[in-house]
């Protein structure tokens, strides 16, 4: 069974929110794995692209500078996944971001990942890292 998480929730749920921006936070939390393939191709484009130096566009940038600019923009939005995945999951951060950002369904997380949580407490802290995304974008 895929991961089959009910859209919405009712409204005395304190991680509530909207179905549909539960799907736009999914989806956008679904892009992780391309960002991060994107990420990769690009270093490998442009390996002197430092990510630690701001960058600044000029009139009309060069290739490099819409590179490093795209390579900010993918880490921003990486990160953004990854720390409210930390935020939400605690100790289980590893598993939660692997759930929210694949279609991993609890049963593999359990099964074949040893993740060492039950499924109740699994889904509410997956529906806690939807809820936290959603105040942060």
């Amino acid at each position: 069974m895929k991961n089959q998480q009910r859209a919405e929730l009712s409204k005395k749920n304190p991680w509530y929110i909207p179905k549909e921006k539960y799907y736009e936070m999914l989806y956008f939390s679904r892009q992780y794995p391309t960002m991060r393939e994107e990420l990769r191709d690009l270093r490998k484009s442009y390996p002197t692209i430092n990510m630690d130096e701001h960058v600044t566009n000029s009139d009309t940038p060069t290739p490099t500078e819409k590179a490093a600019a795209r390579c900010i923009e993918l880490r921003k939005k990486m990160e953004l996944i990854e720390e409210t995945a930390k935020e939400a999951g605690g100790d289980i951060a590893r598993w939660l971001l692997i759930g929210v950002t694949t279609t991993r369904s609890y049963e593999y997380l359990a099964l074949k990942m040893d993740m060492p949580l039950c499924r109740s407490s699994y889904y509410e802290r997956y529906r806690k890292y939807f809820y936290l995304l959603a105040q942060k974008r």
